[in-house]
């Protein structure tokens, strides 16, 4: 559960040094093309929805909040399980770890949505699940508000001092808590 989180390539650099006390690059490369190749087989086995994410999706939608998946993982993996789960229609851009440059903590993917939607920092919102979606956020200079549950690299999320803990995404679904920055 630790070695979870920030991204494929890290998980598999870290297998790596844990078995071998070394990584060599074109071991690691062969590692993550199989990963990869694996993973994307079966995106969703045992993947489930969180309770209240849908309900907060729909609220946004309804409200008319534009919503970009900014993840870590490879994008076309990231687009294959919002598409398993029904999911891809909530979501005007989807960002993966390879999609550019950078990748979170690396304040780039946000700062590339608000770019692409015209937005202001003060009109955006991160939600997140782990210390890397709270630094992004914070170097993108933009609010940021994590769950609680989450993998997090083995972490409590609180360590990494958010401005906000929720338990449910159903806890923004309040015309006074979500405002037309998400």
């Amino acid at each position: 559960r630790a070695w979870v989180g920030k991204g494929a390539a890290k998980l598999c650099e870290t297998v790596l040094d844990h078995l071998f006390g070394d990584v060599h690059p074109e071991q690691l490369n062969h590692l993550l093309d199989t990963f990869v190749e694996i993973y994307a087989q079966e995106l969703c086995v045992d993947t489930k929805v969180y309770a209240g994410v849908l309900e907060f999706l729909q609220y946004c939608q309804t409200h008319q909040i534009t919503m970009a998946c900014v993840t870590n993982k490879p994008e076309h993996l990231a687009r294959g399980i919002l598409d398993v789960l029904g999911l891809s229609a909530y979501f005007k851009m989807v960002i993966g770890g390879d999609s550019l440059a950078e990748r979170k903590p690396h304040p780039l993917p946000l700062l590339h949505c608000m770019q692409q939607q015209n937005a202001l920092a003060s009109e955006t919102l991160m939600i997140g699940d782990s210390s890397n979606d709270v630094e992004a956020a914070r170097r993108a200079g933009i609010d940021c508000i994590v769950v609680s549950y989450g993998y997090n690299h083995g972490e409590s999320i609180y360590d990494c001092q958010p401005q906000q803990v929720i338990d449910s995404l159903v806890e923004l679904v309040d015309e006074d808590q979500v405002r037309r920055r998400a």
